[in-house]
């Protein structure tokens, strides 16, 4: 069973909005925020669950931690990177078909 589908979970995301002007943080509104503020990712995001978008997760971590109800798992997008932000589990998804892509070691 997976843990993000379980009723007692409220799972937020956090993004740095790559494309988008936003520095945030900002939790997503589909019905006032454009794709050329939060990136078109962040919007995709935002129609499954609570999305924040800040350029500094740390930042982003703490205002999704003050929303009301209080997330109880945040998965962070592109985030494997970022050790500033103490985590249960990482995950690196990769497409089967297309692997990573243009062949250099991954960052």
């Amino acid at each position: 069973r997976i843990i993000a589908r379980r009723p007692s979970t409220r799972v937020h995301f956090l993004t740095r909005g790559y494309g988008g002007r936003e520095r945030g943080p900002l939790r997503v509104d589909l019905d006032v925020h454009g794709a050329e503020r939060v990136s078109d990712e962040a919007r995709m995001l935002a129609r499954h669950a609570p999305t924040w978008v800040c350029a500094d997760r740390w930042a982003g971590a703490v205002a999704a931690c003050a929303a009301a109800p209080p997330p109880t798992m945040l998965l962070m997008d592109d985030g494997l990177q970022h050790l500033r932000l103490w985590r249960d589990l990482s995950m690196l998804v990769v497409d089967a078909d297309y692997l990573v892509g243009n062949g250099r070691v991954l960052p």
